[in-house]
């Protein structure tokens, strides 16, 4: 997995703040009052804590998230696995994002794979 500790113009992370994934994604677990999930794949986050495992991932076009501001700054995080597992936490003080890759390698046998990171400007 990757920890993508995420804060944009050092604006605290509340109700600006979404996540949006490319494709319908579940949350596994309730989310704080101060947080919604729309249309299937668009979370606004909390000024609190929240951590909760997504599941929907079955393609690599799945593993794209864009973590955004109003005005458009961002940043969009893609790979070039099918994730086969998400997690998505924020604090107050950071989005994450986590993708996870499976591994299943025998000794000698070598695995690699490519995260992208785009940032998006006003």
């Amino acid at each position: 997995y990757a920890h993508n500790f995420i804060r944009i113009d050092d604006q605290p992370i509340g109700k600006d703040y979404t996540v949006t994934f490319a494709g319908k994604v579940r949350h596994e677990r309730p989310l704080p009052d101060s947080a919604t999930f729309t249309g299937g794949n668009t979370f606004t986050l909390p000024d609190r804590t929240m951590f909760t495992p997504l599941s929907g991932f079955g393609s690599v076009a799945d593993n794209r998230a864009n973590v955004s501001l109003p005005d458009g700054t961002g940043i969009t995080i893609s790979g070039d696995f099918t994730p086969f597992r998400y997690w998505l936490f924020a604090n107050g003080k950071v989005a994450c994002p986590e993708s996870f890759i499976r591994i299943d390698l025998a000794p000698g046998e070598s695995m690699r794979w490519i995260r992208a990171y785009e940032l998006h400007a006003k």
